[in-house]
């Protein structure tokens, strides 16, 4: 959001884009130190502007604006932040000239932030019951450190391999160099394995209110390293409910923590 709202900007140079806090968690915050010609009348209209679009597109959404006096009337330095509980963005005055001097030009701004604009962020596969296979997100992004971080998660080997490429192109294209930091194996499980039939028959309905449904989901991606150890391995997972994942307000019921004890306590005692 942040980057398009900036990339309205025709002279903008960039001092600083710093946003997101890991690479598996999807931003809730973003902040921006960028020079311009524009007056701070001109940047309150755009991001009034941008503020309608984006309540059209998502809920509990607001931007205020903080204005803070300028001293330079030819050429400001101004800082916008996203952050908190929606949107908020502040315009503040930031004149300092070793910050002036790291700044990049014209082009190099509007190249970031177009880069940035085209990353292809979301879920990029579902499978036939339309649950999320395949998926990737922007993390971090830090201009002073050189370093752009992106989270993927697959839970199948070819739509990885996809997503890899894809990834590569994108670096090739924006002249920015690829490198893996970190990863784990996918992994799948059928359905009908025994583990997954054992433990339907050892569910507490009388405490879940309802039967367990079989899903495909983005979580315990650890499992991948034992079924590359062993091919052959049955995998089944049972999980608390978790509201807000990969975002920095990600919690837990603890309630359904207990339940989900008992569940596979009876499944210890009866298997």
């Amino acid at each position: 959001m942040l980057a398009n709202i900036l990339n309205k900007i025709t002279d903008i140079e960039l001092v600083n884009f710093i946003g997101g806090t890991k690479f598996n968690v999807i931003p809730a915050s973003a902040k921006a130190i960028f020079c311009t010609s524009l007056c701070i009348e001109d940047l309150k209209k755009l991001i009034k502007e941008s503020e309608q679009i984006l309540k059209d597109k998502f809920n509990n959404i607001s931007i205020n604006i903080k204005r803070l006096e300028f001293e330079d009337l030819y050429k400001y330095s101004h800082h916008i932040a996203n952050r908190g509980n929606g949107l908020e963005n502040t315009i503040e005055d930031n004149n300092s000239d070793n910050i002036m001097d790291s700044k990049l030009n014209i082009n190099e701004s509007k190249r970031f932030l177009q880069s940035i604009c085209s990353f292809p962020h979301g879920v990029l596969n579902k499978n036939e019951r339309g649950e999320v296979t395949t998926s990737i997100n922007l993390g971090v992004i830090n201009i002073k450190e050189n370093e752009i971080k992106v989270g993927m998660r697959s839970s199948r080997k070819e739509e990885e391999k996809i997503c890899l490429n894809k990834l590569k192109e994108y670096c090739k294209d924006n002249n920015f160099v690829f490198n893996i930091i970190g990863s784990q194996p996918s992994f799948r499980t059928s359905e009908n394995a025994e583990i997954v039939r054992k433990l339907i028959e050892a569910h507490p309905k009388e405490l879940f209110g309802a039967k367990p449904t079989v899903k495909s989901m983005h979580i315990t991606v650890e499992v991948g390293f034992f079924q590359e150890k062993i091919p052959d391995i049955q995998i089944a997972i049972i999980s608390p409910n978790i509201q807000g994942a990969h975002t920095p307000k990600e919690c837990v019921e603890i309630a359904s923590i207990e339940r989900n004890n008992i569940w596979i306590e009876n499944f210890l005692e009866k298997y």
